[in-house]
């Protein structure tokens, strides 16, 4: 069922409405093509808690929809200081607009957060060209057929940005590109001047790249606004953006226990632990198999529900010579071995999303060489749990295994794997394979707790009177 957000939020985006009803408004002609602002709430439709549709304030019906419930953004009716937004997940989340940009100067316009901190792949706004908007590879870059800006400056998790991208044939240089971040230009190379084409939010465009952030406002202009124009639309979401700021959550990063050794084979006292209640297990680059508990999820394509992997090269059969043994567990787990995703001078980033808070987890990371004279440093939500494991000799049948046992103070946990930071020649960082293991859930009441509790309220009376 299609439904608008509930009255409690509508009385705290009103209260938001309220303490900024000074703030200067966009500029509104007949040039203004699309706005799309999550703290009008009339303009969000919901699908439970998931938005159907997010309305165009513009006079022309570009709404940006989605049908599917599976790629639908969340709505969150308060991403700091009462200003609303709309999630779109480090997945697949997306929404499609019917504006068509291919021709003439635009103004475009887009606040938006990343909320992991492990770098990715990632589009705010894109185009059904190859055009984009986002913290790509952790830094606010424009791509408009050709990198605008890169690598652009760094992303800080959960800061909102006010971002600006402009298309001009009238200047001295025909076609010029300029991107703008938060008033600043950084415009590297504004011969790059590409049509976005189809407008898309998150995942939907051109590359399925997702956003994994909060989008709180997109505007599109046809024609190229005048700097009085400019700085009108940048002091009406400047203020919005610093009430954002000015409230961002305080992350509290997974910690635990971090143990390194290595592994050879699938079997009982080789190494892994493989037996238990396993939440995830990935092939990370190639099909399933099964080693004593654990199935080891194939991926080739998408990862499963519930985990994001921001790295999309894949070798699978990488290698195919490694030998743990003649076992059935040793054979099976030579399938995880002789795959991997990896990164090409920068961070392999792992999130699972889908954590029970206060839940305690083993994690296990499989890496096993072949090539390269290789090293790693490990995050985990951004602090460094392993420094320079060097992963070789390669061709060791012997793999290696990084463990962290946490408990979870969060729905997720982000992990960066880097290669190039270490002593060791090869800076590609790898990744064949991981497992998260429950180790202990959150106790759900008995029954008798159940009981108990029903007395307690008649207990209290008695002793008042």
């Amino acid at each position: 069922m299609i439904t608008r957000p509930s009255i409690k939020w509508l009385a705290v985006a009103l209260s938001f409405v309220l303490t900024s009803a000074a703030i200067a408004q966009p500029v509104q002609d007949a040039s203004l093509k699309l706005w799309l602002d999550a703290s009008d709430v009339a303009t969000i439709n919901l699908n439970g808690s998931t938005v159907a549709s997010w309305l165009d304030k513009s006079d022309n019906n570009n709404h940006a929809t989605q049908t599917n419930s599976a790629w639908q953004p969340t709505y969150v009716p308060d991403a700091g200081g009462g200003v609303s937004g709309v999630r779109f997940d480090p997945i697949d989340d997306r929404m499609i607009t019917p504006l068509n940009v291919s021709t003439g100067d635009y103004t475009i316009f887009a606040t938006f957060n990343y909320a992991s901190s492990v770098s990715g792949f990632r589009r705010a706004v894109q185009g059904s060209n190859n055009w984009l908007i986002g913290p790509y590879a952790n830094g606010l870059r424009h791509f408009a057929n050709g990198w605008v800006t890169q690598p652009g400056p760094p992303v800080t998790q959960n800061q909102f940005y006010n971002t600006s991208v402009l298309r001009d044939d009238n200047t001295a240089l025909p076609g010029a590109s300029r991107f703008i971040v938060d008033g600043t230009d950084i415009t590297g190379n504004p011969t790059f001047n590409g049509y976005p084409g189809i407008i898309g939010l998150g995942a939907q465009g051109a590359f399925a790249e997702p956003l994994g952030g909060v989008l709180t406002e997109v505007l599109v202009y046809d024609r190229l606004l005048d700097t009085a124009e400019t700085d009108q639309v940048n002091q009406y979401l400047n203020a919005k953006r610093d009430t954002l700021n000015a409230n961002i959550p305080v992350v509290v990063p997974a910690t635990g226990t971090t143990t390194v050794g290595n592994y050879s084979g699938g079997d009982v006292g080789e190494g892994l632990d493989l037996d238990g209640t396993f939440q995830h297990a990935v092939n990370v680059g190639g099909e399933q198999t099964t080693v004593r508990d654990v199935t080891f999820a194939e991926n080739i394509g998408a990862p499963p529900p519930g985990v994001f992997i921001s790295t999309n090269r894949h070798n699978n059969n990488w290698y195919p010579n490694v030998n743990y043994g003649d076992s059935p567990n040793d054979n099976a787990l030579e399938v995880a071995a002789a795959d991997i995703r990896w990164t090409q001078n920068g961070t392999a980033g792992l999130a699972i999303l889908d954590l029970i808070p206060g839940t305690e987890y083993k994690l296990q990371l499989l890496f096993d060489e072949l090539c390269c004279d290789r090293g790693v440093d490990i995050a985990v939500d951004g602090i460094q749990i392993v420094d320079d494991l060097n992963l070789g000799p390669a061709g060791d049948p012997l793999g290696w295994v990084v463990t962290f046992e946490f408990n979870a103070p969060n729905t997720e946990i982000n992990i960066g794997i880097n290669a190039q930071n270490t002593p060791f020649p090869d800076p590609n960082a790898i990744l064949n394979a991981f497992t998260l293991e429950v180790i202990r859930a959150i106790p759900e009441p008995t029954s008798a707790a159940f009981f108990l509790l029903t007395l307690a309220p008649a207990a209290l009376r008695r002793r008042s009177h």
